[in-house]
């Protein structure tokens, strides 16, 4: 319904949108807006970490890609830390062992 209306008024944000209908706080709270939010906050952050880890370390092989994939949100915040002190992929290597 929000989708609708954003087509209908498109001149309004969708935030404009969903203060017209009174369902800011709703949508907010609900589990599948926390879900996705989560999702797409798990993707940046292993996106960047990724992204990190090949600028310092070069490509890395599917083996440490895979890794890396299993890796929850906490882990990927911890060797977003690591990364900066790591110099070459055993660095990486060793790290995944421990935390895994």
């Amino acid at each position: 319904m929000t989708t609708i209306m954003i087509y209908k008024f498109s001149t309004l944000s969708r935030q404009e949108v969903e203060k017209m209908l009174g369902i800011e706080d709703s949508l907010q709270n609900t589990r599948f807006y926390q879900e996705a939010k989560a999702e797409g906050e798990y993707a940046r952050s292993q996106s960047l970490v990724m992204r990190l880890l090949n600028k310092k370390i070069g490509n890395l092989n599917p083996k440490a890609t895979e890794a890396i994939g299993q890796l929850d949100i906490n882990q990927l915040d911890d060797l977003a830390i690591a990364l900066l002190s790591f110099e070459s992929i055993e660095d990486l290597n060793t790290w995944l062992k421990q935390h895994q």
